[in-house]
C-alpha cells in the first residue's frame, strides 16, 4: 500500500497513507463481479434517517445502529464483516435506502449489502475495484455507483458501477489519468461529478452520460483558487442561487468553496475550519430553523466546526471538541444532529444542532461501534438512511 499524507483511519496508529473515505489509484483490477454469496429481498427503511452505519477501518467490520429520529440517540444492533482488516473506508447508501456499499482500501474491493426492515445488514457479494479504493458516490436517480481508488499516489482511477434490480454492481468501465484521488461528489441534479486528486492538488469535473459513464469536462481546476493543495473530502449543494461545491484541505485546515456553472467550478475562496492543523476530513451540510449550515470532522483537532453558508461563502461560528480523531460526518434528514465517526476510540460522536447550550453545535454524546466496547476499531465513515 503507498504511503499516503493522511493520517489513517485507524485508532491507536498514525499510518500515514493517502487516501479519502466519504478517496484512491489508477489500476483497476477487473471488470466482473464476484458471485453473490446471497440475493435477500431488500426493504426500504422508512426514510427519516433511522439506521446509522459505521466502517470500522481496523477490524473490517460495518457497525449497525437503530438512530432515535427524535433524540438522534444510538442503539448498536450489531456489526457485519466487510473484507480484510486494515480495509473498510468510504459508505454509501442508495436513495431507496435499499442498499449499502463499503470500499475495502486494503483488497481492493467495493462489498455490496441490502438493507433489512430492522436496519440490519445482509450481504449480496462484492465487486472488484481498483487500487486502494476508498470514496464512494452514488448517482441521485440510484442507477450509478462510482468508487475513487487512490493506487500508488500516481495512478489514480475511478471505478464506475451500474446497480443491478438487486443491487450487485455491475462494471461500467474505469477512467483513467488521475493521480491520487480521494473524495468525490456529485451534483443534486445528478449532472456532474467532481474527484479530489489529493496527489495532484486538483479538482476533476466530469459529465455523466446517461449510460452512467464518465466523460471528463474540461481541464482539472486547483483545489486552493490559484494553487494547488491537499483536497480531501468533497460536497455538492444547490439552494435557489445555484449549484456550489466545496472541499477540505487537508495541509492548511480550511475548505474550499466553488461555484458551479455548468459543470466548471468558479473558485470563491478557502475558509478556515479555525487551526491551519486541524486536518479537516468529512464534510456534511444541514439547513436547521431556515439557516444553512456547513460542518467538517477535523482529525487532528478532535473537533468538529461549524459554518454558516451564504451560497459559496462560509463563515466560521464554533468549533466544538470532544470527538476523538473525528473522520467522517454525516448529517440527519432532519437537520437536528451531525455525527462523526472516531477514529481514536471506535465510537460515533453525536452532536446537536442549536440545541440548549447557547451553541450551534453542543457537546457530543457518544456510542460505541462494537460490543464488548473496541478503543481501537478505527471508526472512520458514517452513513444513514435518508
Amino acid at each position: 500500500m503507498a504511503a499516503r499524507a493522511v493520517p489513517a483511519l485507524v485508532a491507536v496508529a498514525t499510518m500515514i497513507a493517502v487516501a479519502m473515505a466519504a478517496g484512491c489509484g489508477n489500476s483497476f483490477f477487473g471488470m466482473t463481479s464476484s458471485s453473490p454469496t446471497a440475493t435477500p429481498t431488500a426493504t426500504a427503511s422508512p426514510g427519516t434517517g433511522a439506521f446509522l452505519y459505521a466502517s470500522n477501518f481496523n477490524d473490517a467490520r460495518i457497525a449497525e445502529f437503530v438512530r432515535n429520529t427524535s433524540t438522534g440517540a444510538l442503539t448498536l444492533t450489531g456489526t457485519v464483516t466487510a473484507g480484510a482488516t486494515g480495509g473498510p473506508k468510504g459508505l454509501a447508501i442508495d436513495p431507496s435506502n435499499s442498499y449499502l456499499y463499503a470500499a475495502n482500501f486494503a483488497d481492493g474491493y467495493v462489498y455490496e449489502f441490502s438493507i433489512n426492515t430492522d436496519g440490519t445488514l445482509s450481504s449480496i457479494g462484492k465487486i472488484v475495484s481498483g487500487t486502494n479504493p476508498e470514496a464512494i458516490a452514488i448517482s441521485p436517480n440510484g442507477q450509478y455507483v462510482y468508487v475513487t481508488n487512490f493506487g500508488n499516489g500516481t495512478s489514480g482511477t475511478v471505478s464506475e458501477y451500474s446497480i443491478g434490480s438487486n443491487g450487485a454492481l455491475t462494471s461500467l468501465g474505469t477512467v483513467t489519468g488521475l493521480s491520487g484521488p480521494v473524495g468525490i461528489a456529485i451534483t443534486p441534479d445528478g449532472s456532474y461529478l467532481y474527484v479530489a486528486d489529493n496527489t495532484a492538488g486538483e479538482i476533476w469535473s466530469y459529465v455523466i452520460n446517461s449510460n452512467g459513464t464518465l466523460t471528463l469536462n474540461g481541464a482539472a481546476t486547483p483545489s486552493l483558487g490559484t494553487t494547488t493543495g491537499t483536497p480531501e473530502f468533497e460536497v455538492a449543494t444547490s439552494d435557489s442561487s445555484g449549484e456550489y461545491l466545496f472541499v477540505t484541505d487537508l495541509s492548511t485546515g480550511a475548505v474550499a468553496g466553488f461555484m458551479v456553472s455548468s459543470g466548471t467550478l468558479i473558485f470563491n475562496g478557502t475558509f478556515t475550519t479555525g487551526s491551519v492543523t486541524s486536518q479537516p476530513l468529512g464534510m456534511g451540510l444541514a439547513i436547521n430553523g431556515g439557516n444553512y449550515y456547513l460542518f467538517t470532522a477535523n482529525l487532528a483537532g478532535d473537533s468538529v466546526s461549524a459554518f454558516s453558508r451564504l451560497a459559496a461563502n462560509l463563515t466560521l461560528l464554533n468549533a466544538v471538541t470532544g470527538p476523538n480523531g473525528p473522520t467522517g460526518l454525516a448529517v440527519d434528514p432532519q437537520g437536528a444532529y451531525v455525527y462523526t465517526g472516531d477514529s481514536g476510540d471506535g465510537t460515533v460522536a453525536q452532536m446537536q444542532i442549536n440545541g440548549s447550550c447557547g451553541q450551534v453545535l453542543c457537546t457530543p454524546t457518544t456510542f460505541n461501534t462494537e460490543s464488548p466496547a473496541n478503543p481501537s476499531a478505527g471508526t472512520s465513515f458514517v452513513v444513514m438512511t435518508n
